[in-house]
């Protein structure tokens, strides 16, 4: 007899035999079914009403690891008060006895019974006998086919000698993982109170009852339906699934029936019944994943490769656990099957999958190191895009090289090679190099235009190939065909890399008409609403917005716009440059926090999808953040980070971004770590560009700290005149500011009065950083009482945006100014401010001054350490580090730079050479 029913009609059948049971009529119960088809809850539910009605149940679990125990499933059923002592002693003495038998371990044979099992055997049924006069007794055994030998045989006896009494032997069984033994089996067929349970997944009906418990009956047809199609009625799954839509945070919403299940519990559910399938049935899932819609038993035993009835057994198997229906894996499993599965096992099954599908059934064995064939590009394609999906990048770019390789129509080809450079440089730029001038070839070609086109173009001047960079934009500009997406590529590449590119200006007069009203406040707000919700017009909202922040400087507004391109924007190929351009709008709006924030949601995607090129520049834009707060070390150590993300040539003319924050830093930390951020070289490419201007900025702040006067003064004029034009700009690099401090060092206070006035007078120069840093150096140049009053006012705006390093110099000339006046009261508050934010930033060198200032004013200060570390910035979380980042700083080339001379950047790149 067997049944197919709900698991409340299987209860109920069950209680059912144990009333046979307890009229004196034994019963042998087999409930059998797949993995996690719900047997084992079923069976403790059954057990746990048996012992309600006061009978007596002995369990036991049989586990893969106790066929070499023997006796051990027996050893658990009598392991309870109640069982007299010399049935314990003749068990542990039979346990002795059977494994010290020689033949034990090759003892796989039921009838093949030993003297002490079949004693055991006789005392047991005795033993049921004595209690079933007292009230029924049921044996539960879970997973039957897993239990030792000698259990078995013991079994088999009790099964002949069951002929009367109140005993109820129920178990569980999995045939179709390890079969029980067939001798056993057909011993349990042949009693006379034998009864069958098959367990099939749950049917839709069921799935309705167990939702109405949650959800309003009007929703629960349509549930139950959505149900029934993502977990194909497993119960493990079903409540899985639930337990992700009735979760605190999920809690009083209905889910949306549209989206596939991919909540942790629905994962974690998938991934425990993968986890207890046998080798065999674990590569036909793979391959049935890999395959997707197009799988069945044919195409999964050519993928493999192995026998079609293999293939069709193991299908077989995975339906009756409900994660295949009708031939086909469920599609929410898929996913986690393949997360699941090895790299390298996952990209042979795609390699070989490729293959059979584009062959139509025409080729049976293939491995990765096969050749493709020119009909496989279409399947190495799809191949390659689920991998991207999976976020297997390696693996995808690898299928589309292999397509790239095979394309011979010049258009696909073309298309191929810019999804290959496409998805290389996300991982790292410099593998994606190799293909650029196959791409220009397709621009003259006429092949390339639009977006990818001006892709190419950003390509190009990254790797600092501006001449060909120049020649690309040229040809896609006129021909009017940019879309919004290219229109804001194009115009974020003039903002950034303008200086470098000699046809910028004329690119800005070709663009679309309305990319002015776009690029000058205000903002149009409408471009929010409705069909502003495109990615391509939010990159426009970008450049608008980050353009008004360094031509006019930040407002409410524009702070808004650039929070809004983040909170819309998803991360991808596209939307990157468009999320960098907003970061940096609020790092020049010295919103410190909020671009911290929204910097550590980027970098931990990121990082989940192993994108090497976006951590670099995301990880260098934090540094930059950590420096413009005050937290000298964790800028340190975030450029490092930065640095070490991808190589030089990876990194490009960029390279300068990370380079300039680790300059100064290291300038104010001092230590070896100056010597050895001023020796990293640059390329030759980045000079005329927005990195160099920052770059020799930075180099001429650290060479004035080192006291090379005449070094710096060449750099900082250098910097100026790569400024000249579109990049002279004090909210981007106040290469004033800089130019102003040589001039005081070299005793020249009007030139210094004269650069920093032109620098207040420009656009954009009313933030508080570059005004709170020019007024400090406008006080440094003058004489008379004036100077207190203007480094007050410098330190309240330096304050309000948090650059708490450029605050503390402010106090420190503040402190000094009072100190020579005589207000001893008033330098030693002053002082003592400035030290404690010395202190917190990590700035050694000024630490060491101001500790000189404040012993001349007699103030008792507790010696700080002597490497001090920063303390990290309001509302800035502070990631943790590797250790060795701290350990560099502080054992890296221990002697101090040597001033030389310089002629051009170049030189400039490696001071060692």
């Amino acid at each position: 007899m067997v049944l197919n029913s709900s698991r409340s009609s299987e209860e109920s059948y069950l209680l059912h035999l144990l009333d046979e049971c307890e009229r004196g009529r034994p019963q042998v119960v087999c409930v059998s079914g797949a993995v996690a088809i719900g047997k084992t809850e079923l069976l403790t539910a059954f057990c746990q009403q048996a012992a309600d009605s006061g009978a007596l149940v002995l369990s036991a679990v049989a586990r893969p690891g106790d066929r070499d125990r023997p006796l051990g499933s027996f050893a658990q059923l009598l392991d309870r008060p109640g069982i007299p002592e010399e049935i314990r002693e003749h068990l542990s003495a039979s346990v002795s006895v059977i494994a010290a038998q020689p033949t034990y371990g090759t003892c796989t044979h039921p009838r093949s019974l030993l003297q002490d099992a079949a004693l055991l055997a006789d005392q047991v049924a005795a033993l049921l006998s004595d209690l079933a006069g007292l009230g029924s007794v049921v044996l539960s055994i879970d997973d039957l086919q897993h239990m030792d030998c000698m259990s078995l045989q013991v079994l088999m006896q009790l099964l002949r000698r069951l002929t009367s009494g109140q005993v109820m032997i129920v178990f569980t069984e999995d045939a179709m993982v390890v079969p029980t033994h067939p001798v056993l089996r057909a011993e349990i067929g042949r009693h006379a109170g034998y009864s069958g349970i098959d367990l099939r997944p749950l049917e839709i009906e069921d799935i309705a009852g167990i939702l109405g418990e949650y959800y309003e009956p009007e929703l629960i047809d349509d549930l139950a339906r959505y149900y029934q199609a993502q977990t194909g009625g497993a119960p493990l799954l079903v409540r899985a699934l639930l337990d992700d839509h009735v979760a605190p945070e999920s809690a009083g919403t209905v889910p949306d029936i549209d989206e596939p299940a991919a909540g942790p519990s629905f994962r974690g559910a998938v991934l425990a019944i993968c986890m207890r399938w046998d080798d065999k049935t674990t590569a036909v899932a793979q391959a049935a994943a890999v395959l997707g819609d197009r799988a069945d038993a044919h195409q999964v035993a050519k993928v493999l490769p192995c026998d079609l009835e293999h293939a069709q057994e193991r299908l077989a198997a995975l339906e009756a656990t409900g994660l295949v229906g009708s031939g086909l894996l469920l599609r929410s499993a898929r996913p986690v099957v393949l997360w699941n599965t090895p790299d390298q096992v996952r990209f042979d099954l795609r390699l070989r999958a490729s293959r059979v599908l584009s062959a139509q059934g025409g080729v049976d064995q293939a491995d990765r190191h096969a050749v493709p064939e020119p009909w496989s590009i279409d399947a190495f394609t799809e191949a390659a895009r689920q991998a991207e999906e999976d976020y297997d990048s390696d693996q995808a770019a690898g299928l589309l090289d292999l397509a790239v390789a095979k394309a011979e129509e010049p258009a696909q080809k073309t298309a191929l090679t810019v999804d290959l450079v496409r998805l290389q440089w996300r991982s790292d730029p410099s593998r994606a190099a190799a293909h650029l001038d196959d791409l220009l070839q397709s621009v003259d070609a006429g092949r390339l235009d639009g977006t990818d086109a001006v892709c190419l173009v950003r390509w190009l001047t990254w790797c600092g190939r501006f001449a060909d960079a120049d020649r690309v934009a040229g040809a896609v500009v006129t021909a009017d065909s940019l879309g919004e997406q290219g229109t804001a590529d194009l115009a974020a590449l003039i903002l950034v890399h303008g200086a470098s590119l000699p046809s910028a200006a004329e690119w800005f007069s070709c663009l679309r008409a309305d990319l002015d009203l776009l690029v000058q406040p205000p903002v149009d707000t409408k471009l929010l609403l409705g069909s502003g919700a495109q990615p391509g017009r939010f990159g426009l909202i970008a450049v608008a917005a980050f353009d008004h922040t360094q031509r006019v400087g930040a407002d409410d507004l524009v702070i808004g716009h650039a929070e809004q391109v983040l909170a819309n924007l998803p991360i991808d190929d596209e939307t990157f440059e468009p999320i960098v351009l907003a970061l940096r709008t609020l790092v020049l709006a010295d919103r410190l926090r909020t671009a911290a924030q929204w910097t550590h949601v980027f970098l931990s995607e990121a990082r989940a999808r192993l994108a090497g090129y976006w951590q670099a520049v995301l990880t260098g834009l934090r540094a930059e953040i950590f420096l413009r707060s005050g937290d000298l070390v964790a800028a340190l150590e975030w450029a490092d980070r930065a640095f070490d993300l991808l190589s030089d040539a990876g990194w490009g003319v960029a390279i300068g971004q990370p380079i300039s924050v680790g300059i100064r830093a290291s300038a104010v930390t001092g230590g070896s770590a100056q010597a050895q951020w001023l020796r990293r070289p640059v390329p030759p490419q980045m000079d005329g560009t927005g990195y160099a201007i920052d770059y020799l900025a930075a180099r001429a702040e650290s060479e004035l700290a080192l006291g090379w006067v005449d070094e710096a003064a060449e750099d900082a004029d250098h910097a100026a005149e790569l400024a000249a034009g579109r990049f002279d700009l004090p909210t981007a690099v106040a290469v004033r500011s800089v130019q102003s401090a040589v001039a005081i060092e070299r005793g020249e206070p009007e030139r210094a009065l004269e650069l920093l006035g032109e620098q207040l007078r420009m656009p954009g120069s009313g933030g508080a950083r570059v005004r709170g840093i020019s007024l400090r150096l406008f006080a440094a140049a003058l004489n008379g009482p004036t100077r207190a009053d203007v480094l007050t006012e410098s330190a309240g705006l330096l304050a309000h945006c948090g650059a708490r390093y450029e605050q503390a110099l402010t106090l420190a000339a503040l402190g000094e100014i009072r100190s020579e006046e005589g207000a001893a009261e008033a330098a030693s508050l002053v002082v003592r401010q400035a030290l404690e934010l010395a202190e917190k930033c990590g700035a050694t060198v000024l630490y060491r001054r101001l500790r000189v200032l404040a012993d001349e004013l007699d103030l008792q200060i507790i010696d700080a350490a002597a490497d001090l570390g920063p303390q990290p910035s309001p509302g800035i979380e502070q990631e943790s580090s590797p250790p060795l980042h701290r350990a560099q700083h502080a054992a890296r080339h221990r002697e101090p730079p040597a001033p030389v001379h310089r002629g051009s950047l170049i030189e400039s790149g490696n001071p060692s050479s």
